[in-house]
């Protein structure tokens, strides 16, 4: 645990991540002083720090303080953060967000995807603080984001600190889980089962899920790494309930990108939403978007209503504000 903070407070670049290892390191190390209080209470550690023993008790009550502080300042954080996520959603941006466990070429890809030039590197844990960068897929802008990676068998105290951090997957519409394919077949395995884990701590479930089979270059005989792949998609698919889908790819190589841009492309087609309603005549004027009369019946006026699902909740709210009855919601082909 202690080496995991270390390596993550070298690569700590933003004010938040910085707070998050400090939140960690507190919360690993204050069950270690509350024993040592435990214990010199009930006499089971006699001349323990002496004279010193009451400056235990005031350092353990200096942490607790510095916990709250830094929880209190992390909230701010995330606020503010839920307030951007929220202005992309109501003008209907689509997140994609980079998973996988560290240094399996996670940045690479997100370079590889925007244009970007993010620092890269064999250390673990060269991404800490969320990158996020604008991307054109098949014509439909997107936000590509590059995550902090997974490690195996991951200490709670590590999930609870960087949960604002990991919470951006869960509002991700899409997944690229990025894997190594070129390690060692049981290191492949090890790894698999720490994002499997991860998953289920922070609750991932139900997304596209795009598993890029990343260093291809690497490998001399495909046929392996097909193999590899397909041991990898049928352990994901036991326990993982949304749709996946395999690319080969090398990110550094930049081969099979446009591969990957199709998967994703696959699974951000903007849906488009049938609104069928009845409005007395007087509100039809004051409906600001565009709809079709289709006939008057028992006093009201029939009408057809086409947008996209991003604009749906406002413009259900507007309707709704109008007096109108709903009739229908339907998803129809673009």
């Amino acid at each position: 645990m202690q080496l995991i903070l270390e390596i993550f407070d070298k690569h700590a670049g933003s004010r938040e991540a910085k707070l998050q290892i400090e939140l960690a390191r507190l919360k690993h190390i204050i069950p270690i002083v509350k024993e040592w209080i435990r214990q010199r209470k009930i006499g089971e550690l006699p001349g323990f720090l002496g004279a010193g023993g009451y400056k235990v008790e005031s350092y353990y009550s200096l942490i607790k303080r510095r916990i709250t502080h830094i929880e209190r300042e992390i909230k701010r954080i995330r606020e503010q953060r839920n307030k951007l996520r929220k202005s992309r959603e109501e003008i209907g941006l689509i997140t994609v967000a980079i998973v996988g466990y560290t240094s399996a070429g996670k940045t690479t890809l997100f370079n590889a995807l925007t244009g970007e030039n993010k620092e890269t590197g064999r250390e673990l844990f060269t991404t800490l603080s969320p990158k996020i960068k604008s991307a054109h897929i098949n014509g439909t802008k997107v936000l590509i984001l590059d995550t902090v990676g997974f490690i195996d068998y991951v200490p709670i105290e590590i999930i609870e600190a960087f949960y604002s951090t990991l919470e951006e997957i869960l509002k991700a519409k899409v997944l690229i889980l990025i894997v190594d394919i070129a390690e060692e077949y049981r290191e492949i395995i090890r790894k698999i089962n720490g994002v499997l884990e991860t998953f289920e701590k922070i609750g991932v479930s139900g997304k596209p899920l795009i598993i890029v089979a990343n260093k291809i270059d690497l490998i001399n005989n495909f046929e392996e790494a097909k193999r590899r792949t397909k041991i990898i998609y049928d352990k994901i698919a036991k326990s993982y309930d949304g749709s996946i889908v395999i690319v080969y790819a090398s990110a550094l190589k930049q081969t099979g990108i446009i591969e990957v841009k199709k998967a994703i492309a696959k699974f951000i087609r903007p849906k488009t939403v049938l609104i069928c309603m009845a409005l007395s005549e007087d509100k039809l004027r004051k409906i600001k978007t565009p709809f079709m009369l289709l006939e008057k019946k028992n006093g009201l006026y029939l009408c057809e209503l086409i947008t996209r699902n991003h604009e749906l909740k406002n413009i259900l709210y507007e309707l709704k504000d109008l007096g109108a009855k709903i009739l229908k919601v339907k998803e129809i082909e673009s």
